[in-house]
This record gives C-alpha cells, structure tokens and sequence, in this order.
C-alpha cells in the first residue's frame, strides 16, 4: 500500500488533531476501521488493541465531561 493511497482521516496524525478539536469524530474513525501510520517510507497498520483502547477511552472521558458539565450548570 502506498501512503497515497490512505484517506487523510485516516493517518494517525489526523486522528490525534481530531481527539483534540473534534473528539467524538475521532472516536468514530477509531472504532470503524483501520488507522495507519508511515514510518520510515513504509506504511504501518495501527495495532486494533491500540486503536480500540484510545477510542473507548476518550470516547468514555468524553461523556463524562458532558455529564459533569450538566451538574455545574
């Protein structure tokens, strides 16, 4: 597989941002399909464990950072 081959959300980098600015998109790429990374020229699939556990994780942060907002307004 060629890096031009990869869809832009689908880089590992992209997905990092995305946790950042956009965080339940990024939980939804995570969960729905393979991330990649380049490393040396060559392209590297994302371990699923590594990818799932990121997902659940922040996905679970982010709803309690909602229900917590609830309770302080």
């Amino acid at each position: 597989m060629n890096s031009d081959d990869i869809v832009f959300y689908r880089k590992v980098w992209i997905w990092g941002m995305l946790f950042i600015l956009a965080t339940p998109v990024a939980v939804l790429i995570g969960l729905t399909g393979e991330l990649y990374s380049i490393r040396n020229g060559q392209v590297k699939v994302v371990p699923k464990k590594i990818r799932l556990t990121a997902s659940f994780s922040f996905g679970m942060l982010f709803i309690v950072k909602i229900i917590v907002s609830q309770f302080n307004s």
